[in-house]
């Protein structure tokens, strides 16, 4: 085997143009196949990390406020109806069941420009500490500092999605007579979120103080708390809280999980049809090529039966040649498509409007592996059909049809 590697190398680097062909043919194959496998299993992850947090499990509104809740699960309707924090919190807090707690204020809705749009957005406080609610819905998680804020994508982030990350690129917003930078955006969720600006809950308690727009509200209170339970045990939770705490309504969340998938349903669909199309490209390219490069080297193979060379041996060089060339040329490929993945990736964001989650280091290893094994594998696969009618042929017809 050794030994037909290196032949075949040596041909191969001897018949450049023959082995750029099947090269470039197993490139763009594994260019379609790796990027579609990465945006498959990308999706698929970000269905994992959102799953149960798209409208927690439970959530917990002032009496009265429960017909808001449920179908906005971050909802930003503003209300001057308030749980008390010290009494509801330090209930919830002894309950064992309850795996996630995410409070949240809604404050008031102002009148601004924020990165470029003109509207009227509802602010919302929320602890970026504890939240589980919007971080699954940010691009790229960044530490929230007292004087920055989020924003919904309605809410100026279409055009702050291309800039979010950059640090020499500002955007400002003034709130309450404060003015506040614009640290990261939300994914579309569908809900009145997308037109929301959220602060932290301890920069709002300060403003509480100051600003007479916000002088209904205590430092205490908060609008709506949202929880996330151990599995299945939502139900039970409710009942819970419902019993130890009156003055409260609690609703079971609905979530967002739902309306995600079916936005990412068409992408879905169109990675799976690229495997295919790349898989099959794949064969009916080399099956091509072999086909074609048999009949040149006709004389070749013959000259090679005619010097005692077994059947076997020249069957195990021209599979060596067709597994080289495919190695290379698919590698190329995945690296062409991993640099304008991770070079795009906030363009991609754009495109898609969807809550990418990029695989890690040693899930895109694995992936470009996967990739390159499997067009390799291909290659041989296809590559055996034209030898199998080939070599079925006695070698003593080849070196005629050779010699003719």
């Amino acid at each position: 085997m050794k030994i037909a590697v290196q032949l075949a190398w040596k041909i191969i680097k001897e018949k450049r143009k023959r082995a750029f062909l099947l090269a470039v043919s197993t490139s763009v194959a594994a260019l379609l196949l790796f990027t579609s496998y990465f945006f498959i299993h990308s999706l698929n992850t970000s269905m994992t990390a959102i799953d149960g947090r798209l409208g927690a499990d439970v959530i917990v509104v002032p009496s009265g406020m429960g017909m808001y809740a449920g179908e906005n699960v971050l909802s930003s309707s503003v209300s001057k109806v308030y749980l008390d924090e010290k009494e509801v919190m330090g209930k919830l807090n002894n309950i064992e069941d309850i795996k996630e707690i995410s409070p949240q204020l809604f404050l008031h809705t102002i009148s601004t420009s924020c990165c470029g749009t003109d509207g009227d957005f509802p602010v919302i406080a929320f602890d970026p500490a504890n939240d589980f609610t919007l971080k699954s819905f940010m691009p790229g998680i960044q530490q929230l500092e007292a004087d920055e804020v989020v924003i919904g994508v309605n809410a100026g982030g279409d055009r702050f999605l291309y800039h979010y990350d950059d640090e020499i690129i500002k955007e400002k917003v003034k709130l309450f007579f404060e003015p506040f930078h614009v640290k990261n955006i939300l994914f579309p969720t569908g809900t009145s979120a997308d037109e929301t600006i959220f602060m932290r809950l301890d920069k709002a308690r300060q403003l509480i103080h100051n600003v007479d727009a916000l002088a209904h509200i205590s430092s205490t209170d908060l609008s709506a708390i949202f929880i996330n339970t151990t599995p299945h045990n939502e139900l039970f939770v409710k009942q819970q809280i419902e019993r130890d705490i009156s003055g409260v309504d609690v609703v079971l969340g609905s979530g967002l999980r739902s309306k995600i998938e079916k936005q990412m349903l068409p992408l879905k669909l169109l990675s799976y049809v690229m495997i295919v199309v790349s898989l099959l490209l794949t064969l009916l390219q080399v099956i091509t090529l072999f086909s074609a490069l048999i009949r040149e080297r006709q004389k070749e193979i013959g000259m090679l039966f005619a010097l005692g060379v077994l059947k076997r041996h020249v069957y195990q060089l021209l599979l060596c040649e067709a597994a080289i060339v495919s190695f290379i040329g698919s590698s190329i490929g995945v690296l062409v498509s991993l640099s304008v993945l991770y070079d795009r990736q906030t363009l991609l964001y754009m495109i898609f409007q969807l809550p990418l989650v990029f695989p890690d280091l040693k899930t895109t290893l694995f992936i470009s592996f996967f990739t390159v094994s499997t067009i390799t594998i291909c290659t041989i696969i296809a590559a055996l059909f034209p030898l199998q009618s080939f070599f079925s042929r006695e070698p003593y017809e080849v070196v005629r049809e050779g010699e003719s």
